[in-house]
């Protein structure tokens, strides 16, 4: 793996009832095809939790480790099993990525996918994410 990088990062999304957008500095390593962000979760109710994405040619892995674990998986027409746990419990999660869009190059990049989620077995809803890091030191939505 590559020596880290911090870039700016910002996470924008959610549902049509519910949308976010949170700003943070992230480190970022490449490996292979690969682009690794991992940066702490700024949310109180997240604790102390390390997130990791790994973006590259098989699509989006977000991994969560500390006060909250979880994983899930985003590939362009595929359902991925994975799950969120915290002190409270285990729920099983199901992803099904209707579509995702990626522009990783050297100075930054941009990551945009729109999944159905299932929790438990139950329909969850439609949402919408976007990774955007680096680019110019902005990493900013547009």
């Amino acid at each position: 793996m590559t020596e880290a990088v911090q870039v700016p990062l910002t996470i924008a999304g959610g549902s049509e009832d519910d949308r976010i957008e949170r700003r943070t500095q992230a480190d970022l390593y490449r490996k292979g095809q690969h682009v690794y962000l991992r940066y702490s979760e700024l949310e109180e109710e997240m604790g102390r939790t390390t997130t990791t994405v790994r973006l590259g040619p098989d699509g989006v892995r977000i991994i969560r480790h500390g006060d909250v674990r979880s994983e899930q998986t985003f590939s362009a027409g595929e359902t991925h099993r994975g799950y969120y746990e915290t002190a409270h419990g285990k729920v099983e999660l199901a992803t099904s990525t209707r579509e995702l869009h990626m522009r990783l190059e050297e100075t930054g990049g941009d990551v945009q996918w729109r999944y159905e989620l299932s929790v438990s077995g139950d329909p969850a809803g439609m949402f919408t994410l976007r990774l955007s890091y680096g680019s110019n030191g902005e990493g900013q939505t547009s």
